[in-house]
């Protein structure tokens, strides 16, 4: 965060804070007052992404309720954050921004994946 205030010092630049939400994971209230009060004197808007589900075995995260994301975003509000809620396309096909990839393991490729960040299931 130091780093971040030097940088806004220096520049005068707003940042923008990419925030993924995982149900009952960093979606709650708690998570958003907390992330509130981390930001509250930070130049920013705050891109809220929510996770798009996927059918796989290594992967147990499930996608936050919209009425969970509208609450985040209006507790940000109430610190003054300004946010935005990533609009995901192609989920209903299971074609949005994450779940190509695990389709492999639906044609016969079946092999575990040990995931640590979420750039690692682009990982053959």
């Amino acid at each position: 965060m130091n780093t971040i205030r030097q940088y806004q010092e220096k520049t005068k630049n707003a940042i923008f804070i990419e925030y993924l939400l995982l149900h009952k994971i960093n979606d709650t209230e708690k998570e958003a007052r907390e992330l509130g009060e981390l930001l509250k004197d930070i130049k920013c808007t705050v891109n809220l992404i929510p996770w798009n589900s996927i059918e796989s075995p290594n992967i147990d995260y499930k996608s936050p309720l919209h009425e969970d994301i509208i609450k985040f975003k209006e507790i940000l509000k109430e610190y003054d954050i300004p946010s935005t809620i990533r609009q995901s396309k192609g989920n209903d096909i299971a074609g949005a921004c994450g779940q190509l990839v695990v389709d492999q393991s639906k044609q016969g490729k079946n092999k575990k994946i040990k995931i640590v960040d979420i750039e690692d299931l682009s990982k053959k």
